[in-house]
């Protein structure tokens, strides 16, 4: 508050002392009288320059000192955080620099203070109604009395900390910060310096003049010859300008419903309907990796929430175990909430013939080789099934007036992959046990399946049969609606036929979307993975009703190596050959046991197909066998006493495209 006495006494004591002293060393030091002049042209040198620094460092401090403090009072957290911002940004390396930059913060502050009359008041009515818009007129009052005060002494500390800064300008250089600060995650792992994630945090954190400062960032990317770049944080995205860091639009990711990719970009749907801003990301890698970050981002956090919650559910732990007993007397209030997870009870004890009657304690994918025909199994391995949507894809086929509780699929072949074993959901522990074993294996799974040409062909037949029965169901069983129209009837088949072979050509890795319905959002009551592709024109008949709950595998990877990481690296976990149990530390302590899932019978602790090119994850990047061996902790192939015998996969039939 009372500037900085201490040093302006030792600065100009210096100086006083400089009087005497360079003297007294140039008569000293040599011989020669032309050195006493240059001695005291530096002493007096010296003693002027000292005495200006000092007073102006304590008058900047002082002013400096008297603004914060009422900067403080205003008690707008928004102008703190601007102001504050904009001082780290603009300190005057000399005098003119400062009447520039003492000048602007002084318009600032007058500006802000007048237009807090009318917005305080008015951000107040929208948070709390008449109470707010009452503390709104006090803040916009108290603010016009304050800020026009806070810019006089910013003008001034701006000043007079330019005239300080110019009586050093010929000093020798100091310390200069040689990198930008370290991007560090949010779960806390320091990984290798990477100045890409440094410079998008610097510059989300200067944006707007500090406006966003308390944003998390995620990634940006660069928009070539635009000076644009698109940056991503946990709550929105935004369109910024480069060079000048201001903003041409901001979204938040809640207000988004559906992201679709394009030839030339990404398109926002925002939810009720209305289209959003569009994204320009013309090269299709980088339209590719921001989607997928973009995917990541909005489902985080809602998968944590969703599966701790379901975790410290004192019901989740014996449901399970009674639910993977086959436990048919038991009570599933949990798992079955309104009858709706699990078989209808009308279907309890029937079946089809020559297939296994439904029990209460089943659901639709529960042991499903065995109350299927085979031909509705696209594809088989140890672990899993690939299934084709009985659903047609095409939204025309759904007409609205028919109100329909099974809309289409939510993508051009719709696919499910399904684990062999009693896995409820993604929020089962036996789900993300062992490094998320279980959802990697339906991952690898498809992306063996879609190696082969043949598989694909089988994907299209699946999904040209959904159409077929479809129209059957409209057309030959009726009544048929009036909406389908045999010119809707021929658009459908046709628009089959022409996206065959832009579906062919797809690529799992880059392509596809895994996803999954994370309870309470689920109507099966078995883990399922969809499948489909994300291209807009793959889309454009199918729902996207369900892709605010469709969590990308991705996400809950991402979750569970954060959550697990930073216990891991100093924990020892048992290697007994029969563990009973595994403590997931990241939801409330939920016993993880792995009850009666003999089912699985096939599990193993390796990646299932050895022939494609090892997994990699979006965290560190390493492949798949780096993250995962040596193991400190229990597999889940030895914990089950797993077969680990040779891996295939046997795929149907491809039945002939009419």
């Amino acid at each position: 508050f009372l500037g900085n006495p201490v040093g302006l006494f030792n600065n100009i004591s210096s100086g006083v002392a400089d009087i005497f002293y360079e003297p007294y060393q140039g008569l000293v030091m040599t011989d020669r009288p032309q050195e006493l002049g240059i001695g005291i042209a530096k002493g007096a040198s010296s003693f002027v320059k000292k005495s200006v620094f000092g007073f102006s460092d304590s008058m900047a401090k002082f002013t400096g000192s008297m603004s914060k403090g009422l900067a403080a009072a205003t008690l707008d957290k928004e102008y703190q955080d601007q102001r504050r911002m904009s001082k780290s940004r603009n300190r005057p390396k000399h005098a003119l620099y400062g009447v520039t930059s003492g000048g602007n913060a002084f318009a600032s502050s007058m500006a802000s203070g007048i237009g807090g009359l009318a917005r305080h008041p008015l951000q107040g009515a929208e948070k709390e109604g008449l109470p707010g818009f009452v503390k709104g007129v006090g803040k916009g009052f108290l603010g016009l009395a304050t800020k026009p005060a806070i810019g006089a002494f910013d003008l001034a500390s701006n000043m007079a900390e330019g005239v300080r800064n110019t009586t050093t300008v010929f000093d020798a250089e100091g310390l200069d910060r040689v990198r930008l600060t370290r991007f560090i995650g949010l779960d806390g792992i320091v990984r290798p310096y990477a100045q890409r994630e440094a410079l998008g945090q610097f510059w989300l954190k200067t944006l707007e003049d500090g406006k966003y400062f308390h944003e998390d960032y995620i990634a940006h990317l660069e928009l070539p010859g635009k000076d644009m770049m698109v940056m991503l944080t946990y709550n929105r995205i935004m369109l910024v300008k480069t060079k000048k860091l201001k903003m041409e639009w901001d979204i938040k990711l809640n207000d988004i419903q559906t992201i679709s990719k394009e030839r030339t970009g990404m398109g926002v749907t925002l939810k009720g309907g209305t289209n959003g801003p569009f994204i320009p990301v013309e090269e299709e890698s980088s339209r590719n990796w921001l989607y997928r970050q973009i995917g990541v981002a909005e489902y985080k956090d809602n998968y944590r929430k969703q599966r701790n919650d379901f975790r410290s559910d004192p019901r989740a732990s014996p449901e399970l175990q009674a639910w993977r007993n086959l436990d048919n007397d038991y009570d599933y209030q949990l798992l079955n909430p309104g009858g709706k997870a699990f078989v209808h009870a009308s279907l309890v004890g029937k079946g089809s013939e020559g297939v296994k009657p439904w029990a209460k304690a089943d659901t639709y994918f529960s042991e499903y080789a065995e109350h299927y025909p085979p031909d509705l199994i696209l594809s088989e391995s140890h672990h899993s099934y690939i299934i084709g949507n009985k659903a047609s894809y095409d939204g025309r086929q759904y007409p609205p007036a028919l109100a329909e509780k099974r809309p289409e699929g939510q993508g051009y072949c719709h696919t499910l992959v399904i684990p062999k074993a009693r896995v409820y959901n993604a929020v089962d522990p036996l789900a993300t046990f062992d490094d998320c074993f279980v959802l990697r294996e339906l991952r690898a799974h498809f992306f063996e399946f879609w190696s082969k040409m043949k598989n694909r062909e089988a994907m299209l037949a699946r999904a040209y049969k959904a159409l077929k029965e479809r129209k059957s169901a409209l057309i030959d069983k009726g009544p048929r609606p009036a909406e389908y129209t045999d010119a809707v009837n021929t658009a459908v088949f046709l628009s089959f036929q022409r996206m065959k072979s832009v579906f062919k050509q797809l690529k799992a890795e880059e392509d596809f979307t895994f996803g999954f319905h994370v309870f309470p959002d689920n109507t099966i009551g078995h883990l399922h993975m969809h499948v489909f592709p994300h291209g807009n024109d793959l889309r454009e008949y199918s729902t996207k009703s369900y892709d605010s709950k469709t969590v990308p595998l991705q996400a809950i990877l991402d979750v569970e190596d954060e959550d697990q990481r930073p216990k891991s690296s100093s924990s020892s976990a048992s290697s007994s050959a029969e563990p009973q149990s595994t403590q997931d530390e990241s939801s409330n302590g939920f016993q993880a046991s792995v009850y009666g899932v003999l089912e699985l019978g096939h599990l193993c602790d390796t990646p299932t197909f050895a022939t494609h090119p090892p997994l990699r994850h979006a965290s560190d990047g390493r492949p798949e066998s780096a993250r995962t061996a040596p193991r400190d902790r229990p597999n889940l192939g030895a914990l089950l006493g797993a077969d680990l015998g040779p891996v295939s996969v046997r795929v149907a039939k491809v039945a002939k495209l009419e």
